[in-house]
């Protein structure tokens, strides 16, 4: 995440239309979006630093595995407009400096649909991938990442992530400051997690 140029991206590719945003719920959800939230701003010094206290060393251009194995990484990627091939070679590239040797699945974009077939049933062959939805009016992040949510694509549940989404809609929710302080604990456990990283938001509007 670290590696990653998103802001340079939204301005050369999606003319300054998009920007980056440091946490998966956006500004517009008023109080439940916590501004105080770090997120993940371009700095290689520290993805580098990560990676190396992790013990995943490199070995002349790559890093390998705490264990001495070849690390490779897969992505799984859709090519929904044209603008997106030059953004994940952009990507790699990045990846590529800090010695990661991501790559993407079946060396190319794939086709809307069976980027949606691959993700809801589980193909085997990639280890990560990108996606974007829209957000409906209730703020609540439970049909996106709770345990038994279609949409939880990344198939991550922990008691933590489960009793966190449990809390902020239960009935003592209805209290706003409670409700506050569980979606400002539950953004601050997802960036610390890190299975999810958001990226970018935009705004549209309807004639």
């Amino acid at each position: 995440a670290y590696a990653m140029n998103i802001d340079q991206v939204n301005k050369k590719y999606n003319s300054g239309l998009t920007f980056q945003i440091p946490t998966l719920i956006p500004a517009p959800f008023g109080d439940y979006y916590d501004k105080d939230a770090k997120g993940y701003s371009y700095n290689l010094k520290k993805a580098n630093e990560i990676l190396d206290k992790a013990g995943y060393k490199k070995k002349g251009k790559w890093r390998v595995q705490p264990n001495g194995k070849p690390l490779k990484i897969k992505l799984l990627a859709n090519q929904a407009d044209p603008s997106k091939e030059p953004i994940f070679q952009n990507y790699l590239q990045q990846w590529h400096k800090i010695g990661l040797n991501i790559s993407l699945y079946n060396d190319r974009l794939i086709e809307f649909n069976s980027y949606i077939d691959k993700l809801q049933n589980d193909a085997p062959g990639y280890d990560m991938f990108t996606g974007g939805w829209n957000l409906s009016s209730e703020p609540s992040p439970a049909d996106l990442y709770s345990e038994g949510a279609p949409f939880n694509m990344t198939r991550f549940v922990t008691p933590e992530n489960t009793k966190l989404l449990n809390e902020m809609d239960s009935q003592k929710a209805f209290n706003h400051k409670y409700r506050v302080q569980k979606f400002h604990e539950w953004q601050e456990y997802m960036n610390k997690e890190a299975y999810v990283i958001p990226m970018s938001n935009s705004y549209s509007i309807t004639a």
